[in-house]
């Protein structure tokens, strides 16, 4: 009997409900989405001056400024959490 007995009130409030759940989980998905993105940027930014100063040791070497041990040294120095493939495309480039 009570289920019969529902109320335009009572749809209007169940329909807010759900729009405001709604609401919530679209914005925790874009928060997820806009940290994600700044996160991607962050690394990229971060491989970017990485590879830029592997580049630099490189260039040293092959110009006769530093010798490959020291190019590698300092290369190993470089190196960052999550880069390692990064620098060891550049280490497998000196002799």
């Amino acid at each position: 009997a009570k289920k019969a007995l529902v109320t335009d009130e009572d749809l209007r409030q169940r329909a807010l409900s759900k729009e405001m759940m709604m609401r919530d989980q679209i914005s925790i998905l874009a928060d997820n989405v806009e940290a994600a993105l700044k996160r991607g940027f962050q690394l990229g930014a971060g491989q970017g001056l990485i590879e830029g100063k592997l580049k630099f040791c490189l260039e040293l070497y092959q110009e006769g400024t530093m010798d490959s041990e020291a190019a590698r040294s300092k290369m190993k120095r470089l190196l960052g959490s999550g880069f390692d493939d990064l620098v060891q495309e550049y280490l497998d480039k000196l002799p």
